[in-house]
Parts: C-alpha cells; sequence; structure tokens
C-alpha cells in the first residue's frame, strides 16, 4: 500500500545534487555571514561595554575569541555531529533499497552459489 506524500516518487538525482551542493556551499556562505555579524555587533554593542568592563580587549583579541568559538564548534560538529549524520544516511540508504543494497544482496546469492557447488560452508 502506498501512502499519499510519503514514499519515494521521484528516481533522478538532480534535486538531491542541488539540495547537497548547497548545503555544501551553505557552509562557507554562513561562516562569512557569522563574521561579518561578529564585526557588526562589536561596534554597535560589545565595544562600548567592554570599554567599561574589559577595556584590555581590543578588537583583534574579540575577533581571536570569535574564531576559537567556531573553531571549537567544528571540532564538536567532527567529533559528534558528523557521525551520527552518516549512521543516519546509511541507515536511511539500507532501508530505501538503494542501489548499494541490490548489489551486495545479488552479490551475496552468487557467493551462496559458488560455496555450494565447491561444497564450502560460509563461516
Amino acid at each position: 500500500m502506498r501512502i499519499p506524500l510519503i514514499g519515494k516518487y521521484f528516481e533522478g538525482s538532480y534535486i538531491g545534487g542541488f539540495l547537497d551542493t548547497y548545503g555544501r556551499a551553505t557552509v562557507v556562505i554562513s561562516g562569512l555571514q557569522f563574521m561579518i555579524v561578529v564585526v557588526i555587533l562589536y561596534t554597535t554593542s560589545v565595544q562600548p561595554a567592554m570599554a567599561l568592563y574589559a577595556p584590555w580587549i581590543s578588537f583583534w583579541l574579540y575577533i581571536l575569541l570569535a574564531v576559537l568559538l567556531v573553531l571549537g564548534l567544528l571540532v564538536f560538529s567532527r567529533l559528534m555531529i558528523i557521525p551520527s549524520a552518516y549512521t543516519f544516511t546509511n541507515k536511511q540508504l539500507w532501508d530505501n533499497n538503494s542501489p548499494i543494497r541490490e548489489k551486495l544482496e545479488e552479490m551475496e546469492r552468487n557467493q551462496k552459489k559458488i560455496m555450494e557447488k565447491l561444497g564450502l560452508e560460509d563461516k
């Protein structure tokens, strides 16, 4: 039974290719946007407050702290988020009859036939 709006209807890769390219470009674009926001925030809000409470923090130290924050988030992403995303993607690909799964199952059937002809047991 096919449930409307749930399931796979389009078999091409154009939409997925576009979204993948857009997603990869978004990482660079959002990093640049973040740094622009950091500079604007410094000039409009942070600088007056820091002049009162931490006058020793210069603009370049502020930028360095922002870059270190971003690098920390990148390390967290690399260690925690990316492996989880790959695990999810692999599960989705396996559950939705990917061509790799079909080929692997075909290879296993062929291997089983060969093992039976040779009289060997697969361990």
